[in-house]
């Protein structure tokens, strides 16, 4: 378990724009993390690669911008502190931009759209109401949005909580009983369930109207900038599509976050948001 803790923080993976450039002009580089326990966004496969959807997003992202990018697999709490002390440029983790959090960070638009859901042994009772998880214990990944909806929503429908530095860590709380229910975003959830025969996602869902984005430092408008520009090409030439269709098995609606593009930069009516309508410029 310790070596699994190490290599868990050192850096694992980068990506290479896949285009020449002058040897007189580097290739930017970019430093960022993902939780390395959050399947499908980000996993390692058998030879200990990271692998998923966030990663594939960061190699797509450095191949339209014709940048380097490393990712480090990190646990969820060391992702912001990371970002806030400059290890990290920026975080490709899979992040629900709330309120709250639009007064902290800036956020490119969304790429997916957040919904919550719960997963739980085949064996126990479904949930089809919030009301049912009265007196049960909900595990969820410490330091995560869905984790402060379950704070600001207990006393009114009177579950118990019990927070775990990975969702891995949750899960394994529902076999093993400790906890009745694993609550993380949808697409989660679902790989969770199609891993593994014991579990199943339940009926019920929350839509919590927020999207998934990009995040960054207050200050780094300009950096936020570019790759907004580059998120932006890769919904215009149907990468994300490609890639929720790859990772989550979902063709993504026309009106959702992986389709739509937005006229400014960040997220329509949260703070940071920048209304001045964008000209792509796209690589070929």
């Amino acid at each position: 378990m310790e070596m699994m803790k190490k290599a868990a923080g050192m850096k694992v993976f980068s990506f290479v724009a896949a285009m020449c450039i002058s040897t007189a002009v580097a290739a930017e580089t970019y430093n960022t993390a993902v939780d390395a326990t959050y399947a499908p966004h980000a996993m390692r496969d058998l030879s200990g690669k990271l692998v998923g959807f966030n990663i594939d997003l960061a190699a797509e992202l450095a191949k339209e911008m014709g940048a380097t990018i490393n990712v480090d697999g990190v646990e969820l709490n060391a992702i912001l502190p990371g970002l806030n002390s400059k290890k990290y440029d920026f975080v490709v983790a899979p992040i629900t931009a709330t309120l709250e959090q639009a007064n902290a960070l800036l956020f490119t638009e969304g790429y997916l759209n957040s919904q919550y859901s719960f997963v739980v042994k085949k064996s126990a009772a479904d949930i089809k109401s919030i009301e049912e998880l009265k007196g049960k214990v909900v595990a969820v990944n410490k330091g995560n949005p869905l984790e402060r909806w379950l704070q600001a929503n207990q006393d009114k429908y009177g579950y118990l909580i019990e927070s775990y530095s990975t969702n891995a860590d949750a899960i394994q709380a529902v076999l093993a009983g400790r906890a009745y229910a694993n609550m993380a975003t949808m697409p989660v959830t679902s790989w969770a369930a199609k891993q593994n025969p014991l579990l199943k996602v339940a009926t019920y869902s929350i839509n919590s109207g927020n999207v998934v984005a990009i995040s960054f430092r207050k200050n780094d408008e300009a950096l936020r900038a570019k790759f907004s520009n580059a998120l932006k090409c890769l919904k215009q030439k149907g990468v994300i599509v490609k890639l929720s269709q790859k990772w989550f098995d979902v063709t993504p609606a026309a009106d959702s976050a992986s389709v739509k593009i937005g006229v400014g930069t960040g997220i329509q009516n949260f703070p940071g948001y920048d209304p001045t309508p964008v000209t792509l410029t796209c690589a070929k």
